[in-house]
């Protein structure tokens, strides 16, 4: 793998609006194996498959499609009549982390994971209308998520394990001493002004020099946590889409932020937000145990399909995980 980056060197990069070098995707495609055809329409859009992968992106968007979830890349993908291009980085951490991932050497035992259930203690964190409190759910699905890895072999920490109040940096502080191979941070959203929104969605670290996904400043810091770039956006899609497809729930997509422990934690790292407790439906889904079954099931299987592909590197090229 990663027989893809020369590229970059050999192609003419054009600067976007951010002021970021753009690069042809078709190269990286035909590296890759992957063929497809654009298809007219206002926006154009990009359809491209093998035996084992499908990608798909649209004219001037950020949105994209990699095995079915949904992808939101640091920039958007471009088609000029003749061509697409994208920024550098979403090729190696938007749209083909499957062919350049880069896993550290494994460690001798089992995999290590650290699952962050969040809030706790005083930190309630989204209180639902039926007073369904958000540091319950996250520590519940956390302890399934941890009972589904173990079965399987996996040495699986908690940063907490109680209704306790835990701050970030200590989350940040427990993960240095672990070392986990994996860190997954555990939510439950909230949109008091928009109680129809519903789903699921998982963050992973926006690219220095690039806007997160909501919005806000660019910010050109390189933090200890992009070091795993690609690596947190392997496990964020296979956990992405192992809740839609166990749990049956709407996928939002995964996402780019800046959070704290996206940017400090020495491990990929993702944030996973199991629903939203402001919608009726999924306030009702969350209190039920079966629903919290399904989502764990989903994280879980993610996790193991992104251990699989640490464990042997060419199934990351492969539609192998989250079944």
């Amino acid at each position: 793998m990663g027989y893809c980056f020369f590229l970059i060197l050999a192609l003419g990069a054009a600067p976007n609006l951010l002021g970021q070098s753009r690069v042809a995707l078709e190269p990286y495609l035909m590296a890759a194996g992957l063929r497809g055809a654009t298809l007219a329409g206002s926006p154009a859009r990009g359809v491209f498959t093998n035996r084992w992968n499908r990608l798909v992106v649209e004219n001037n968007s950020r949105l994209a499609s990699v095995n079915g979830a949904k992808v939101y890349l640091n920039d958007v993908v471009t088609w000029d009549g003749r061509g697409w291009t994208i920024a550098p980085v979403d090729w190696a951490e938007g749209l083909g982390f499957r062919w350049t991932a880069r896993f550290p050497p494994p460690r001798r035992g089992p995999p290590v994971v650290l699952l962050d259930p969040g809030h706790g203690g005083v930190d309630k964190g989204a209180v639902s209308a039926r007073r369904v409190e958000e540091k319950r759910v996250t520590l519940d699905v956390a302890r399934r998520v941890a009972r589904l890895l173990q079965a399987q072999g996996v040495m699986v920490h908690l940063t907490r394990d109680r209704d306790v109040t835990l701050s970030l940096e200590s989350r940040v502080g427990i993960a240095q001493r672990v070392r986990p191979d994996v860190f997954v941070s555990l939510h439950v959203n909230s949109a008091p002004s928009n109680p129809s929104v519903r789903g699921v969605e998982t963050f992973v670290l926006t690219a220095p020099g690039y806007v997160s996904t909501a919005g806000g400043k660019q910010d050109s810091t390189v933090y200890p946590g992009h070091r795993y770039g690609g690596l947190s956006m392997l496990l964020a899609h296979e956990i992405q889409r192992g809740m839609i497809r166990h749990a049956k729930v709407e996928d939002r997509g995964v996402k780019r932020a800046r959070f704290l422990l996206l940017k400090h934690v020495p491990a990929p790292t993702v944030l996973v937000e199991l629903g939203f407790l402001t919608n009726p439906v999924e306030e009702a889904a969350l209190i039920e145990r079966e629903h919290r079954e399904m989502l764990a099931e989903g994280v879980a299987r993610g996790v193991l399909s992104y251990l699989a592909a640490a464990a042997r590197p060419a199934v990351a090229q492969t539609d192998s995980g989250s079944r």
